[in-house]
């Protein structure tokens, strides 16, 4: 099954590379849908090296999509002040 059969489906936004939240452990965890299997997501957590399967449903949310990266118009910087290297905290853009 694909993401298209799980979107008209479930009625659920379930997108490659989207964001969601699963409850169904003892605590909340974010992860990101790498796929989709036998009409489940696969979803890898933060935090895990691997994919888990998940009813698109089943103590689901899907986060709204982030804003896209800033592509060279930097205003918010970051940066490691013991190396001195600093960084556009949207693209990842050494500062000049």
């Amino acid at each position: 099954m694909s993401l298209d059969y799980i979107r008209e489906t479930y009625k659920v936004p379930a997108v490659l590379n989207g964001r969601v939240r699963y409850s169904g452990d003892a605590f909340q965890r974010e992860g990101t849908i790498v796929g989709a299997r036998n009409a489940h997501l696969e979803v890898q957590l933060d935090g895990d090296d691997f994919a888990g399967n998940y009813h698109p449903t089943w103590k689901m949310e899907y986060l709204p999509a982030q804003p896209a990266p800033c592509k060279g118009n930097c205003q918010t910087w970051i940066g490691n002040r013991s190396t001195g290297h600093i960084q556009c905290a949207d693209c990842g853009r050494p500062k000049p």
